[in-house]
């Protein structure tokens, strides 16, 4: 697959690479040696630079959620997947994590931005 003028692989569920004793700060996050990611895609955010995106679907009638105001859920389901995720991609990935979240009843989080993309590091 071609992604702005070159050639970079793209998928669904790529397995992230196997970690070499990284210690990352949330204990949430993901340490299997199977971990995948839902997306991977190359030139999203920047030419030839991977973005990972995970998704979530949350019901917001479940009874864990039905006291949350729709911002606080997706916010928490965005921070769930943050700790999960971002610090392993970033890290031993070299590459962009954003969280995508959705409701059953067919809402969405706001769009990331490239600064909520963790690109702090370029």
């Amino acid at each position: 697959m071609y992604a702005r003028g070159g050639p970079c692989r793209s998928g669904l569920e790529p397995l992230l690479l196997p970690l070499e004793g990284e210690v990352f700060e949330y204990k949430s996050a993901n340490k299997s040696d199977e971990t995948r990611s839902d997306i991977k895609c190359c030139g999203f955010w920047s030419n030839m630079r991977q973005a990972y995106f995970d998704i979530k679907v949350v019901s917001p009638f479940a009874r864990s959620n039905a006291h949350l105001e729709p911002a606080q859920l997706f916010k928490n389901a965005e921070r769930s997947k943050i700790r999960e995720y971002k610090e392993r991609i970033q890290n031993v990935e070299r590459a962009d994590f954003n969280p995508l979240v959705f409701t059953c009843t067919g809402g969405t989080s706001e769009s990331p931005s490239n600064e909520e993309a963790g690109r702090e590091n370029e």
